[in-house]
């Protein structure tokens, strides 16, 4: 695939949202409207109002962001380490 075919896909994106995150607000759509009807016709005094925001989904990506931060840096001569201990290790296997 060339660039500008990835280009004109990410733009057709743009206009025409699909994967995914389209589906998920697709189906709370979807999921919004019938309980909606539902709360409407047999909800009685206690009628509750969803809003399509009740039914999509949520990622926890605020806690990934949170772990990430928390992690240990390593340090240059560390990262070093590393690659001389790996190279070492593909040294004795060509011996």
């Amino acid at each position: 695939m060339t660039s500008e075919q990835i280009s004109e896909w990410k733009a057709y994106e743009a206009l025409e949202p699909f994967g995914e995150w389209r589906d998920d607000y697709r189906i709370a759509q979807l999921c919004t409207l019938i309980l909606n009807i539902t709360q409407s016709i047999w909800g009685g005094q206690k009628r509750v109002r969803f809003k399509i925001e009740d039914f999509m989904l949520q990622y926890q990506l605020d806690n990934v962001e949170k772990e990430v931060e928390n992690v240990e840096k390593q340090s240059v001569e560390e990262m070093r380490q590393v690659l001389l201990d790996i190279a070492g290790q593909f040294k004795k296997k060509g011996d």
